[in-house]
């Protein structure tokens, strides 16, 4: 079976969300016996030897082979992000959000990675094939080095917090990070890449970092902070919990539908105020001692889906959906 994932991103080399699950998803499809293909070339989609041609986000086009089974996969919906934002003045967002629509109406199969997306029940009431595949944790196992000046920012006994993303965008909710530093300094942050910091000298930017060292931050870090305003399935808290860490979050995207897991506190408004209080209830109720971290781990990858299955069910509604079509 010949596998096409497509996307108007670069899904070889770009680390955002979308990116990662596509890797992962082919790493995991070869396993199976499958070839896949990552592509953002619009010739591949011209091409007739496809078995299944899948699509990403807001990400949609023409598929020439009339044989090929279409997947549109959901990561989140443009207009919560507008709507969780107050982003209502961006036309780029409406140009997205229509995309995402038709790439639902065009296709065979439906996949999204948690259950309450909007676009999931409106491909439900369509009578589409559809299935949850969530994400997974496992993107990957090796560790990345990282500079001795980041290392040895971990030193000392202070609890160490990690924000992983864009500071400088809404979504990621870094500006409520900010609001807490100010009314509680001293708190030991390590904010990756580092954007949307620059005013803040107590924090430590890493710069740009791959998807390696993210995994070493985890490895020496105690929580993670992430007050998003909207998400789909945050890839950085599944990671996170996964490698023991203590995640105070708010209840967006999938998180509200997560199995039950070790060290992860919700925060509600996400205010400065209720994330300082989060971390320190957090540090009350959760050790850090590296003994408790690594039985979280342990917990954590036994609860939480890995990319094998997100693989297995993908094929498995290709095959539904070529049983209901005859």
């Amino acid at each position: 079976m010949k596998w096409l994932q497509w996307s108007t991103v670069d899904l070889v080399n770009g680390l955002g969300g979308v990116e990662v699950h596509a890797r992962s998803l082919a790493r995991e499809l070869t396993a199976l016996g499958i070839t896949p293909t990552l592509s953002k070339d619009p010739k591949d989609l011209e091409r007739q030897e496809w078995d299944v041609v899948q699509f990403h986000g807001s990400s949609t086009g023409l598929v020439r082979s009339k044989s090929a089974t279409k997947i549109h996969t959901l990561h989140g919906t443009t207009a919560g992000r507008m709507a969780a934002c107050r982003e209502w003045l961006w036309p780029g967002g409406y140009a997205a959000f229509g995309r995402e629509i038709r790439g639902v109406l065009s296709s065979d199969v439906v996949l999204s990675v948690h259950p309450d997306l909007s676009l999931l029940r409106l491909a439900r009431r369509m009578g589409k094939t559809t299935a949850v595949c969530w994400n997974g944790w496992d993107s990957g196992s090796e560790h990345g080095t990282l500079s001795t000046e980041i290392r040895e920012k971990f030193s000392g006994d202070a609890p160490k917090w990690l924000f992983v993303g864009r500071g400088d965008d809404r979504m990621k909710g870094a500006d409520r990070i900010r609001e807490a530093l100010k009314a509680k300094p001293g708190i030991h942050l390590f904010a990756a890449p580092g954007t949307g910091f620059e005013a803040n000298p107590e924090v430590f930017r890493t710069g740009k970092l791959d998807s390696s060292q993210i995994r070493e931050l985890m490895a020496l870090a105690d929580g993670l902070i992430i007050p998003s305003r909207y998400e789909g399935h945050s890839l950085v808290v599944l990671e996170a919990l996964a490698a023991g860490l203590v995640v105070v979050a708010t209840p967006v995207g999938g998180i509200p539908v997560l199995p039950v897991v070790h060290g992860l506190e919700i925060v509600r408004s996400g205010d400065g105020e209720e994330i300082l209080e989060a971390m320190e209830r957090a540090t009350l109720k959760h050790s850090f001692l590296p003994e408790r971290k690594a039985a979280r781990k342990i917990e954590n990858q036994a609860r939480l889906p890995r990319w094998k299955e997100v693989a297995q069910t993908a094929l498995d509604a290709v095959e539904e959906f070529k049983r209901r079509k005859g």
